[in-house]
């Protein structure tokens, strides 16, 4: 369960947001007064009675993100941490790190971090699709959608793509994704979100479907070792 108590703090690196889990996923749920404002949830996790943690998303801008770099790589490997067993080189955090470096100096890049008691739990992070981006790169839609010269047609204030959303395994399945997909979408003016999922990852893809995705067509990233993903549209207010 969760209260609803409200945290008083906000970290300097950056605009800090503090989320209530209990209302996704609704629209908007939280409200703002100032560039710098935090607003807080302090949630308990089920079958626990000591006193509840806070989740503290801090919003990060590329050169920022760069900046911890290393707090970056090491919730991801956090995160990924079977997808690394593998052994795959695309799930590596060595090759996520050097997509980083690419992602993070995409115009528009934003980015949260989700932190509980000081430590990086999660992050998500993407940016919107200028009129030269190669996101589409490799799209093929499913029948009914659009022509796919129009459907991939950006300016920059059509889509804004999701690249990266991570919860440390040991903090899985207490809404911390939610809170920080909320976040990243909370000030978003583009017509449409959109993300890729691996269709193999069945627990994310129920939770997406479940905040609002649809899947619009299947893409296969440049990237060495890339599985080919599907691809999810949602209204980033829905």
């Amino acid at each position: 369960m969760f209260s609803t108590t409200w945290a008083q703090e906000c970290r300097p690196a950056g605009r800090c947001v503090f989320w209530n889990p209990c209302a996704l996923p609704q629209s908007n749920p939280a409200t703002t007064t100032s560039s710098n404002d935090t607003i807080g949830s302090q949630p308990t996790r089920p079958g626990e009675d000591h006193m509840a943690e806070t989740v503290v998303l801090q919003s990060l801008s590329g050169s920022r993100a760069r900046a911890v770099r290393h707090t970056i790589a090491d919730v991801q490997a956090r995160s990924y941490v079977d997808a690394i067993a593998t052994g795959n080189p695309f799930e590596s955090t060595e090759a996520f790190m050097e997509r980083f470096e690419v992602y993070s100096g995409m115009s528009g890049f934003s980015m949260v971090l989700a932190i509980i008691d000081g430590e990086a739990v999660g992050q998500a992070f993407g940016w919107p699709l200028g009129a030269d981006t190669t996101w589409w790169t490799g799209l093929v839609l499913d029948a009914g959608q659009p022509a796919t010269e129009e459907f991939t047609v950006e300016d920059g204030t059509k889509t804004y793509a999701l690249s990266e959303l991570m919860v440390d395994k040991k903090r899985t399945g207490y809404g911390i994704a939610g809170v920080l997909y909320r976040g990243l979408l909370a000030d978003r003016t583009e017509q449409r979100m959109t993300w890729l999922v691996n269709p193999a990852n069945q627990n994310a893809y129920a939770i997406y479907r479940h905040w609002g995705a649809r899947r619009v067509g299947t893409l296969q990233p440049v990237w060495q070792g890339a599985p080919q993903f599907h691809v999810l549209i949602a209204d980033p207010q829905a």
